[in-house]
């Protein structure tokens, strides 16, 4: 045990080795210039525990420092906190490898420094013992650039791992800051095909193409239109582990449907179905299955014929009509007037014995109509149908924005005279002569 109001041990050259024991003072020991080598014990001062103005060798591989300053090596000397060490010995605190170390960072401003650097220094209460290479940000990853390796550095006592592959995360970062990143190839444009899509991608470590022989592509959700389309990096080999996706988009496909054109005749509805329009550009393997038309108008001279709705499956039978952007275009409604037809049912013959009463005109069960109804009939006699004799009846239907004109064949009808009879005349008798007279005396 060694005491003092002031620098207890000043060594300016020679050689000194501590073991065990303990050195106090307001300086516990200043080393100038010399050998020393230090394995144990306590070395404390109120002020300084260790100051290294000089040194020559100086190798510290056991022992406890304290003071205000626990160790410190000024501008002058020869060596850091980090020459010092013995190999696989680091400064602790609280058990924790000490990494970094206070210094100047500007002409007189304190921060944190490397323990290379200085002038450098450690506070409070400082062990060094064999570094276990624990505690947060104690060790440092070396990325190797252009590789998916790196090296593994201990910052507290110096140690250098050999190579080692690279771990890439979720994010496509590693430990030593490499980052492995996938993208599409001149941010490709991608459109629905009716089949999976693998676009080229560009593979990287912090921006350097990675060799193709180093990693294998996956793709996902490839085929439908949208933006969950995924492409993942693995590794090939074992050169690294973990992966990376990005997300691509695909597009819909472009698609026009056109109505076909059709005549039909008023009264008539328009032909429906997939072969009543043209659809261009349908992917492979997909079938249009179903579309709705619509006419504008059911009026001569017609209008257009509307298609929408439509449905398309592939060749498995799965909807995929998300994965088209449809154009509808109208085809072309022409509506011809209907040709009506009028005639009058079989049997029927209104022709009477005159009985003063007018005939009445057909029923609807007297007529046989087509494309027509019977509102749209109109009765022309020769004559009004009521005194004896023989009349014309025609049955028209006039022509409509809609329809054309249609009538009957004329229709002859007989009112035939009534017998007129005569009571209380009396016929005389005759004895025959050849002639053909004969007299009817009625007696008033």
């Amino acid at each position: 045990k060694i005491e003092s109001s002031n620098i207890t041990i000043e060594v300016y050259g020679g050689t000194l080795s501590i073991q065990s024991g303990t050195v106090s003072g307001l300086r516990g020991m200043n080393i100038i210039s010399g050998t020393v080598n230090i394995s144990g014990g306590t070395i404390s001062g109120s002020d300084t525990g260790l100051w290294v103005s000089g040194g020559r060798s100086i190798t510290i591989s056991g022992g406890t420092f304290s003071g205000v300053v626990a160790v410190q090596v000024n501008n002058n000397a020869s060596v850091t906190l980090k020459d010092m060490l013995a190999a696989g010995c680091a400064y602790h605190q609280n058990d924790i490898p000490v990494a970094k170390a206070e210094g100047l960072v500007g002409d007189y401003e304190a921060g944190e420094v490397p323990l290379d650097a200085k002038p450098a220094w450690l506070t409070g209460t400082v062990t060094v013992q064999k570094c276990e290479h624990n505690g947060k940000d104690v060790c440092t990853y070396t990325h190797t650039s252009g590789a998916t390796t790196h090296q593994k550095t201990c910052l507290a006592c110096g140690n250098k791992w050999d190579e080692e592959n690279c771990s890439f995360g979720e994010n496509g970062k590693c430990a030593c800051e490499a980052v492995l990143a996938v993208a599409l190839k001149d941010n490709a444009e991608l459109t629905y095909t009716g089949e999976a899509q693998t676009p080229e991608v560009n593979v990287t470590v912090d921006g350097i193409a990675l060799a193709a022989e180093k990693y294998q592509l996956s793709y996902d959700n490839n085929i439908n239109a949208g933006n969950t389309a995924k492409v993942t990096v693995t590794a090939v080999g074992g050169s690294f582990s973990g992966s990376v996706s990005t997300t691509f988009t695909i597009g819909k496909a472009a698609l026009t449907i056109k109505a076909n054109d059709q005549t039909i005749t008023y009264g008539e509805s328009i032909t429906e179905g997939t072969d009543q329009v043209t659809a261009a550009a349908l992917c492979t393997g997909d079938t249009l299955k179903g579309i709705t038309l619509d006419a504008s108008t059911k009026n001569v001279p017609g209008g257009t014929i509307t298609p929408s709705a439509a449905q398309i499956q592939n060749s498995s039978g799965a909807d995929v009509t998300a994965n088209y952007s449809i154009t509808y275009e109208t085809g072309t409604l022409t509506i011809n007037k209907s040709r009506p037809t009028i005639a009058f049912a079989s049997g029927y013959d209104p022709s009477k014995t005159y009985d003063g009463q007018t005939i009445p005109n057909p029923t609807a069960g007297n007529l046989a109509i087509t494309g027509a109804n019977y509102a749209d009939v109109t009765f022309e006699w020769s004559a009004e149908p009521k005194k004896a004799g023989t009349y014309t009846l025609t049955a028209s239907i006039k022509e409509t924005p809609n329809t054309e004109e249609a009538s009957t064949d004329p229709l002859t009808v007989t009112i035939s005279k009534a017998p007129l009879p005569v009571t209380g005349a009396t016929v005389a008798s005759k004895t025959y002569n050849g002639n053909a007279d004969a007299s009817v005396r009625r007696d008033l």
